[in-house]
């Protein structure tokens, strides 16, 4: 008997986070990860073939992944910053 394709995906997904995921970053509710290589782990499994980047969430010890690279979100974070300062001015 052959399973289905989508079914053997959703069970990798499902089995990949439930070795990897730590469960729910309580600082930001995103999916955390112990350590930047436990991060990194997950990610090949969960999204192979996908460019995925660890980054570690402020203020918590978590780590998160994204697809997006650090020089984007470095000009997200700042755009963010310059909106705030022109509102308190």
């Amino acid at each position: 008997m052959t399973i289905p394709r989508h079914r053997r995906r959703a069970d990798r997904h499902s089995r990949a986070t439930q070795q990897q995921a730590l469960g729910t970053c309580p600082g930001c509710g995103k999916r955390a990860y112990t350590s930047k290589a436990t991060a990194k782990a997950a990610a090949r499994r969960l999204y192979p073939g996908t460019r995925m980047r660890a980054y570690s969430c402020p203020g918590t010890p978590w780590w998160h992944l994204t697809s997006q690279d650090a020089a984007h979100t470095a000009r997200m974070r700042d755009q963010q910053a310059a909106r705030a300062e022109r509102s308190r001015t």
